[in-house]
C-alpha cells in the first residue's frame, strides 16, 4: 500500500529506526487515530454504553434519526427523498439521546432526477460558495 500511495518505502525507512514522518499525511493519520481512541475510551466510560446504527441506501428518510449533508432551505429534506449512502453512523446513548446518522439524500421519484443531479453540480462546483437550495 505504501508503495502504490508514494511511489517509495521512505516511510517503512523511518519507522524502522524508530523515528516519525513529518508528512501531512501522517499527521492527518494521526490525529484522526488520536479522536477514534478517544471516543472508543469514552464510549466504553458511559453506562449503559451506548448503541450505533446506520442507514442503508434506499431506505426512506426520517428527520428523528438522520441528517442529509446536503443543505436545504429551512433545514428540511424534501419529502419522498431517499437515503443514498451513509457518511457517518448515528448513535442511540444510554438517556435516550440520539445522535443523528449523517447522510447523503436522493429524490425517490424520477422526476427529481433532473434537480438532484443539477443539486450534486451546484454543490459541488469548484471554488462556489455553498448555496441555500429550496425544496
Amino acid at each position: 500500500m505504501e508503495e502504490s500511495m508514494f511511489g517509495h518505502f521512505e516511510q517503512r525507512r523511518v519507522f524502522s529506526t524508530g523515528n516519525h514522518p513529518r508528512s501531512e499525511f501522517y499527521e492527518e493519520f494521526l490525529a484522526m487515530a488520536k479522536a477514534v481512541w478517544l471516543l472508543h475510551l469514552l464510549t466504553f466510560a458511559l453506562e449503559p454504553a451506548p448503541c450505533h446504527f446506520q442507514a442503508t441506501g434506499g431506505a426512506e428518510f426520517h428527520p428523528l434519526y438522520m441528517e442529509s449533508v446536503i443543505e436545504f432551505s429551512g433545514r428540511r429534506v424534501p419529502r419522498d427523498w431517499i437515503v443514498r449512502f451513509s457518511v457517518t453512523p448515528g448513535f442511540k446513548l444510554g438517556d435516550g439521546s440520539i445522535i443523528k446518522v449523517e447522510l447523503h439524500s436522493k429524490p425517490k421519484s424520477t422526476k427529481q432526477v433532473v434537480f438532484c443531479l443539477w443539486l450534486n453540480f451546484a454543490i459541488h462546483k469548484p471554488k462556489a460558495q455553498k448555496q441555500k437550495l429550496t425544496g
